[in-house]
């Protein structure tokens, strides 16, 4: 699993963690978050880092500096991408990545802008 959000928050990390969690999220799963270092905001990786660590899989952190190698892994839509060991392969496309929710009282995530989500699927096994 990748997510790909050049400008991922603390915030918009801990909404990443609690929307990957459920049953099948194991310790096997590896997950992958590609981000920009920002060195206007020096302590960002880290918060980030510490909001994933609730993933119940194997997270990685792959920060990359602006215009050094970056290029190919972002594009402007926020992207996670998920491989089943089955050969479904699903590629979700957010406008705004995960900052377009916020946390109601009542526990409840709710959209406070508009936006748009892209969900692809296939079947790599081609059945």
């Amino acid at each position: 699993m990748t997510y790909r959000d050049r400008y991922l928050s603390p915030e918009g990390a801990k909404y990443l963690a609690k929307l990957l969690q459920g049953d099948w999220l194991d310790k096997d799963t590896q997950v992958t978050v590609h981000i920009l270092e920002d060195s206007s905001y020096p302590d960002r990786l880290a918060k980030v880092k510490e909001r994933l660590e609730t993933i119940s899989g194997q997270v990685v952190q792959e920060a990359y500096r602006s215009r050094v190698s970056s290029g190919d892994r972002f594009v402007h839509a926020r992207s996670l991408e998920i491989q089943k060991q089955d050969g479904q392969n699903f590629r979700i496309l957010f406008d705004k990545g995960m900052d377009f929710l916020i946390k109601s009282i009542d526990q409840t995530y709710k959209i406070k802008e508009s936006t748009y989500v892209v969900i692809y699927c296939r079947n790599l096994n081609g059945s």
